[in-house]
């Protein structure tokens, strides 16, 4: 994994999210992207151009960033133009090739009905980069357990799993595969990429109604770092994120949430 991309919103991100964030980008070695939207203001006529936005939200970020130790950390500032993060994301990507987009959820608070907001929801289920969800206020530890939930063995695209792997590696973390039977699994979900397997430590499979119930059941037994799941077509979380924002009561994760994406 080479680059980390973290997209800033109009809201202020916890100190402890950005810790977690900067300590993420150290140990995996990763270039850290941090970016803003902005928009050039209209010109009219000939009138000289005297306010360059894109230096102005370039310091935006920088001072937010001034509270923190970035040291040792391939840290780079990068405003980008537009007023669609899906968009603007989607041309950065053609230019730079992003390995993870780093999101937090809408804060913990009860009254907030929302897990994942419009935002960050549109940028889970739109983009085709892996995407990390970390829980608002989460303190840093070293991720030494991680706990994969899938429906079904099969990986199209060995590269989907390349965000893991090099998680596992860098961490030393051990992976527990947890393989959810619903009502509509199929026999040929039983067959494993030799490459997933590769990067399984330990596996167990469970007979649930949904992917969800079958990772809240287990996670009291596994007490993960991180929760990894896949993003496939027509699969459980593909059906979540359907209208971009995700409600609590439909899901929510109070670890570090994983979300690989399998194109089909």
């Amino acid at each position: 994994m080479k680059t980390i991309f973290l997209p800033l919103g109009n809201q202020t991100l916890s100190k402890t999210n950005v810790k977690y964030i900067l300590e993420l980008a150290r140990v995996l070695k990763a270039t850290l992207y941090i970016s803003k939207l902005y928009k050039e203001p209209a010109r009219s006529g000939g009138l000289p151009k005297t306010l360059n936005v894109s230096q102005i939200t370039a310091q935006e970020i920088e001072e937010q960033l001034s509270a923190f130790n970035t040291e040792g950390i391939k840290v780079r500032v990068k405003p980008l133009e537009g007023d669609d993060w899906v968009e603007a994301v989607g041309k950065f990507h053609q230019k730079t090739n992003l390995d993870l987009i780093v999101l937090t959820p809408k804060h913990h608070n009860v009254n907030q009905a929302n897990f994942l907001g419009k935002t960050a929801g549109s940028l889970l289920r739109n983009t085709e980069t892996a995407v990390l969800v970390i829980p608002v206020d989460y303190e840093y530890k070293p991720i030494s357990r991680i706990l994969m939930a899938v429906k079904s063995g099969i990986v199209h695209d060995k590269r989907t799993l390349d965000p893991l792997r090099t998680i596992k590696k860098r961490y030393k973390a051990d992976v527990r595969l947890l393989q959810i039977k619903t009502p509509n699994y199929l026999p040929e979900d039983s067959e494993f990429d030799a490459n997933l397997g590769e990067l399984v430590d330990t596996y167990k499979s469970t007979e649930n109604a949904t992917v969800f119930q079958g990772l809240l059941e287990h996670l009291n037994e596994n007490k993960p770092d991180m929760i990894c799941v896949f993003k496939r077509k027509r699969g459980f979380f593909e059906k979540l994120w359907d209208d971009d924002s995700v409600k609590k009561a439909d899901f929510e994760s109070r670890t570090p949430l994983l979300v690989l994406k399998e194109q089909q």
